[in-house]
């Protein structure tokens, strides 16, 4: 397993995830950002990455 984490939510970011879900036993661990609800919008979008990559 490779666990992952994730300082800030931007553009960067989301190409970041979608790259390491590439790697074998990727797990994203951790999210930081002072705002919540980035935080919820970029969980949302991880997990429907995740989910068009199962």
């Amino acid at each position: 397993m490779v666990r992952f984490a994730v300082i800030g939510t931007n553009w960067i970011t989301d190409r970041f995830i979608s790259a390491a879900t590439k790697v074998e036993g990727f797990q994203l661990t951790a999210i930081y950002r002072e705002r919540k609800n980035e935080q919820r919008n970029l969980q949302a979008s991880i997990k429907f990455i995740l989910y068009l990559l199962a």
